[in-house]
């Protein structure tokens, strides 16, 4: 052996080389006692005689039987079809579990995993469907760059493996794929591009469309095949009056009840629920607390029948120019409150598919719409000194509402002083007392004082109700003068409305109702608003014209009641913790605190905002912020008080639990224990009956909260659209590849399909001076931009011609068999001829 030999060995093959890295001769060699030279192996030239140890048997590239076609279709439909499933989940929003939040398990039947494990298994779907339909999108462009090849104009030599690369943004930014940037291949460029961007998010969307989304769903039959609808005997232009009189403030002739038409204002009424002043102690627990620290105005009401509560919530707008900011208030009505509260009493108290619900919620349907109050209130304070300068005119007018929005453009009118303002005397009790239990107390609880005015007509737009509170304030005079005792007079505008409300129950997590308006200042006043703006707000949360609130039915919210030892209408206690006593010589401690010392009255709001701790050190600045006080404590109670309209009807509504028969059902009391009425007994009605006196029906629909499909995020949306796209690339590729086979090509072709069958044919094809040093790479760009065809190279084999050598060689011809070598006058392999194909002659 040479030394040149040598060498080679050494470096490429290693010192000791065993038998089976050999070739094997093939079963004819050995019958012909042939053998291989090992050491002149490596250098065996081209034209040597080779012996092939291929097991392959000759192919027919182009196919003229539709069932080639048909297989390869099929496995762009399983990728489909598979999408088509997934988006049905959504479409159909199929609810898969609840949420448990104190266990990871899915409460399913069957074998138990965790939510995590559930999560990775759905993951490895999600990605066994990107492969396919990767593969699939892969296969569309194989088949372009297949006809290419195989076609007239040929391909760019840089697209030869496009087919292969499609996923792969790397192959995007290469100079073998800006080979097709030229006018015959912008289309199939395009494609690629199009396709491996689709490919790179095919993975994500399929993920999404297959992950189910935590949220609330419907439950179907949640009470078996009853409805239980709740029956009223007021149609629901009662239930929400336009105006409310004293008659709103009767109570039904009942138990305990001697004058229901004046309950509401006598000294029992803070214990009937139905009445407007029931939610006074829960409005003073948080004036007391208020006045102490900035806290938020939300106030909390029981419900007396049940479990269920809502929240009063007040916000304060920004300050209009001098005026005091507008407090505006809304909360759920507590007729909606009652009537969900001890509605799911009763479902939680029978055998209902819904109490094995980890998380259900009550909820009414759209199309039964309820309403809740939303009230305005804006005080504007003027001191009661420059009250008295028009004392002789008796002319000052007052506009206290241009932050209300009234939900048009109309100007906001003036309302004249009344009479009797100018020939108000404020003198209250100024000297400390002995009180019942030994100790000191003082009169603060008349140093307020609440009167309601009817609102003036005005042919701009008439509000509901207006106020004027009083309230304690020290003037001087003159910059070195002592401070002295007068009045502040707060001139309040108040606009009182239904809007739209869509309230829920959440009962195992949330005793409040839930509703639709988060927050209040929703409804402030937006400056530059056109009718249309106002006209489309009307429309969308269904805000009613101002209320009419009579003055009648306001008393029953200042009635006289008994705190602290001593008697003072109620509204009054609401203010007192506000109150702060100042000796007349501007200190009052210890020493000074004995019976029959004079004090005098100031009130303090004690921050610039309800909601902010900023200090107050102006006398205007506190007077606006005594004034926002106000307005937020009328909001909250006049609220209150709306919410509470027609509860004593409510209260009497009934169930209808079960139909009997065709004409008999039975009933229970809304208000009923573990389901029963006072009687103890459910009743049993015909159906005729109630369809006589029954005005108002309401049901309730149950969502759960659990995991589920459904079109609830964009996001969802848009992987739902990446996997359509891939769906809608597959059909219109099969009618492509139907059409071409039925009246173009008439033949399927499914090679070249890997990389592997190319690579295969590469080899086999003559080397060509075209791609002359390129063996170890290419940097050339017009290298990359020849084009490439396979020809019909040699009798029975094919192989890829560069340039313009194509001309020389024939196209591949329809069912005829290829793979064949001249194995230098002896044909290795064997070629089998199949039934029905031709052998090809060159």
């Amino acid at each position: 052996m040479s030394k040149k030999i040598q060498s080679y060995e050494l470096l490429h093959r290693g010192p000791d080389l065993d038998d089976d890295e050999y070739p094997e001769k093939d079963v004819a060699s050995k019958a012909n006692n042939e053998s291989i030279n090992k050491t002149d192996a490596p250098f065996a030239s081209p034209k040597s005689t080779l012996v092939s140890t291929s097991n392959e048997t000759p192919n027919v590239p182009l196919n003229p039987k539709i069932w080639s076609l048909i297989v390869g279709l099929v496995l762009h439909l399983i990728p489909a079809v598979t999408t088509l499933g997934i988006i049905q989940l959504s479409v159909f929003n199929v609810y898969w579990f609840d949420n448990d939040a104190e266990s990871n398990e899915i409460p399913v039947r069957g074998i138990k995993i965790s939510l995590t494990e559930l999560t990775n298994l759905l993951q490895f779907v999600a990605k066994i469907h990107e492969i396919l339909m990767v593969g699939s999108l892969s296969a569309m462009v194989i088949h372009r760059v297949r006809r290419r090849l195989l076609g007239t104009h040929g391909l760019p030599f840089g697209m030869l493996t496009a087919g292969y690369s499609v996923g792969s943004a790397e192959y995007l930014f290469t100079r073998a794929f800006r080979s097709g940037f030229n006018r015959k291949f912008w289309s199939l460029s395009v494609l690629i591009f199009a396709f491996t961007l689709l490919a790179s998010t095919l993975g994500p969307a399929s993920a999404i469309a297959l992950q189910p989304s935590l949220d609330w769903w419907p439950m179907k039959h949640p009470f078996g095949d009853e409805k239980l609808p709740i029956l009223l005997d007021r149609t629901r232009a009662q239930w929400w009056p336009l105006e409310i009189t004293k008659e709103h403030t009767r109570l039904r002739n009942g138990t305990n009840i001697d004058n229901p038409e004046d309950s509401c204002y006598s000294i029992r009424a803070r214990t009937f629920t139905e009445c407007p002043i029931s939610g006074w102690e829960s409005l003073g627990a948080w004036t007391t607390a208020n006045s102490n620290d900035a806290i938020a105005a939300n106030v909390s009401m029981e419900d007396s029948l049940s479990s269920a509560q809502r929240v009063i919530k007040s916000r304060l707008t920004d300050r209009i120019g001098e005026n005091p900011g507008v407090a505006i208030t809304t909360s759920v009505s507590h007729t909606l409150t009652t009537l969900m509260g001890t509605f799911w009493a009763q479902v939680a108290s029978r055998d209902y598919a819904v109490n094995d619900v980890v998380r259900p919620r009550l909820e009414l349907p759209q199309d039964q719409q309820t309403f809740q109050p939303l009230v305005q209130v804006q005080c504007v304070p003027y001191v009661i000194d420059a009250i008295y300068a028009s004392r002789d005119a008796r002319n000052a007018s007052i506009k206290t509402n241009t932050g209300i929005n009234t939900f048009s453009t109309r100007n906001a009118s003036e309302w004249p002083v009344p009479d009797w303002v100018y020939d108000l005397e404020y003198k209250p009790p100024n000297k400390l007392f002995a009180d019942g239990a030994g100790g000191l107390s003082s009169s603060r609880s008349k140093a307020v004082n609440l009167t309601w005015l009817e609102f003036p007509s005005n042919d701009n737009f008439n509000l509901s109700l207006a106020a004027i509170v009083t309230t304690p304030t020290l003037i001087s005079d003159a910059e070195d003068s002592p401070v002295r005792q007068t009045a502040m007079l707060h001139f309040c505008s108040i606009d009182a409305r239904w809007i739209g409300s869509l309230p829920s129950y959440d009962p195992t997590e949330n005793t409040a109702i839930s509703h639709n308006i988060t927050d209040p200042l929703l409804f402030q006043k937006s400056e530059g608003s056109d009718d249309a703006k106002y006209k489309a707000d009307v429309a969308n949360w269904g805000v009613s014209p101002a209320l009419k609130l009579s003055t009648q039915w306001a008393d029953a919210l200042n009635i006289p009641g008994e705190v602290e030892n001593a008697t003072a209408p109620l509204f009054n206690w609401l203010l007192t913790p506000y109150i702060q006593l100042v000796s007349t010589n501007d200190t009052l401690d210890d020493a000074d605190i004995k019976n029959g010392t004079e004090v005098t009255y100031l009130f303090s709001p004690g921050v610039n905002r309800v909601e902010n701790e900023t200090s107050v050190t102006e006398f205007d600045s506190q007077t606006k912020a005594t004034s926002e006080n106000i307005a937020t404590i009328l909001g909250l109670q006049l609220t209150d008080a709306l919410a509470r309209i027609l509860l004593t009807d409510i209260q009497n509504g009934e169930i209808l639990t079960k139909h009997v028969n065709a004409t008999h059902a039975t009933m229970a009391w809304i208000g009923g224990i573990a389901g029963f009425d006072f009687g103890g007994n459910e009743l049993n009605v015909t159906l005729d009956s109630i369809k006589t006196d029954v005005k108002t029906e309401l049901t309730f629909q149950i969502q759960r909260y659990g995991h589920g499909y459904g079109f609830r995020t964009a996001t969802t949306a848009f992987g739902v659209g990446i996997l359509l796209t891939h769906t809608l690339l597959v059909i219109i590729y099969i009618v492509y590849a139907l059409y071409d086979f039925f009246y173009v090509s008439r033949w399927t072709s499914s090679a070249w399909g890997d990389i592997g069958s190319l690579a295969a044919l590469l080899i086999n094809s003559e080397p060509t001076p075209e791609l002359q040093n390129t063996c170890a790479g290419i940097d050339s760009k017009e290298t990359w931009r020849k084009r490439v065809r396979i020809r019909e190279t040699a009798d029975g084999h094919l192989g890829v011609v560069v340039g313009d050598d194509w001309m020389t060689h024939l196209p591949v011809r329809t069912g005829v068999e290829y793979g064949t070598l001249d194995m230098g006058g002896k044909n290795a392999g064997t070629q089998r001829k199949r039934p029905g194909l031709r052998r090809g002659s060159v």
